[in-house]
């Protein structure tokens, strides 16, 4: 069975992931990474860094650039990819309840088996009707976009 865990990055550093675990780390395009994060408990680690946003809040060319990217999902398709043991994703952002959720949800509905993912978007759908987790649509809509085109080069 694989899990998919969702954290904040405080918590992310205190977490014991179980055995054979992946993570996915998420922050602001200018910020660090909280520091004292326990790569050495992961088979492998992504780090990506993109704001929380959608674009018609961002009134800049510039800012628009800090935001999620059809090159960050190929990031995170391609470090998925290869990885066909794993008990565990944990995914975590600055809060843990916008940008890791829609990177969770996403994994959950393409990547997982079906059982493993219907027990993953039963939780996330529960932290939304409690007010825990939102998605982020734009985040969202990028991730289901490129995955579709990246299915088809990888098919050709």
């Amino acid at each position: 069975m694989v899990n998919i865990t969702i954290l904040n990055k405080q918590d992310a550093v205190k977490y014991t992931p179980k055995e054979k675990s992946i993570a996915i780390r998420i922050t602001d395009k200018n910020s660090n990474f909280v520091t004292g994060f326990p790569y050495e408990r992961y088979i492998d680690v992504l780090e990506l860094k993109f704001h929380d946003a959608d674009p018609e809040y961002f009134f800049t060319e510039t800012l628009k650039k800090n935001l999620f990217s059809e090159e960050d999902t190929y990031k995170i398709f391609d470090f998925l990819k290869d990885k066909k043991i794993v008990n565990e994703v944990v995914v975590h952002c600055d809060y843990g309840h916008s940008r890791s959720v829609t990177v969770a949800l996403f994994i959950a509905e393409n990547f997982l088996p079906q059982y493993d993912s219907e027990l993953v978007i039963e939780d996330i759908n529960r932290g939304i009707e409690d007010g825990k987790y939102r998605i982020n649509q734009y985040i969202y809509d990028i991730l289901e976009k490129s995955f579709k085109k990246y299915l088809k080069e990888c098919i050709i």
